[in-house]
């Protein structure tokens, strides 16, 4: 064996050893993170309706691209939940964080004039009543039990994969004669750090009941 061949199969092992732990890290964490309970009614592929019960969230409304917007929102929202914004003990971590873009009409998800909307879930069992009050670029928002179509992301959270994304799941709704309502919700449930094919990311979109 040559060193070069040497070399290569020792990185080629050494990245194989790195994507197993960090998969294993993902798959614990995963399971471990809590997200809105929910009853999944069809499944199709990378597609899924489901039935949310209620659940609170914590909301806040900025102003820029797709990237900006996620990360200005997240820092906000983090702030709050890590108690770097108010006084109190830390909330715990939640999954998905979703951004959605608020008033009508298409937006392109580059538009540095996009407005979105960011929201994390509030833990089980905790109650506005109960919560730390949130600074003033925070709501806490109740969110009704809702029938919600999903689509999986194919690929890197990227501007196209979530425009494919979006389209595919506007199709599989119209192809069962189904009407989405509402604005998409881009859902992420894992950190910038996680990378294809272990990541998961969805476009949700509500659907009007009763269903066509």
């Amino acid at each position: 064996m040559t060193p070069k061949t040497k070399k290569a199969l020792i990185g080629g092992g050494a990245a194989l050893a790195a994507g197993a732990i960090g998969y294993g890290l993902y798959a614990r964490s995963e399971t471990k993170t809590e997200s809105p309970a929910f009853r999944p009614v069809r499944t199709d592929g990378i597609f899924e309706l489901r039935r949310y019960a209620p659940y609170l969230v914590a909301e806040t409304v900025v102003t820029g691209s797709r990237k900006q917007a996620e990360k200005d929102g997240f820092r906000i929202l983090s702030d709050y939940f890590f108690a770097k914004s108010r006084d109190g003990d830390k909330l715990d971590m939640t999954v998905p964080v979703t951004a959605s873009i608020e008033g009508p009409g298409a937006h392109d998800l580059d538009e540095e004039g996009g407005r979105w909307a960011v929201r994390f879930v509030i833990p089980n069992g905790m109650t506005k009543g109960s919560l730390p009050a949130p600074p003033s670029e925070v709501a806490l928002r109740d969110m009704p039990e809702r029938l919600i179509a999903t689509a999986l992301v194919e690929g890197a959270p990227n501007d196209a994969n979530w425009n494919v994304t979006m389209e595919k799941l506007d199709a599989w709704i119209a192809e069962r004669g189904w009407t989405g309502i509402g604005a998409h919700e881009l859902a992420s449930y894992n950190s910038p750090i996680i990378v294809p094919p272990i990541r998961r990311d969805e476009v949700f979109r509500a659907v009007e009941e009763p269903l066509g």
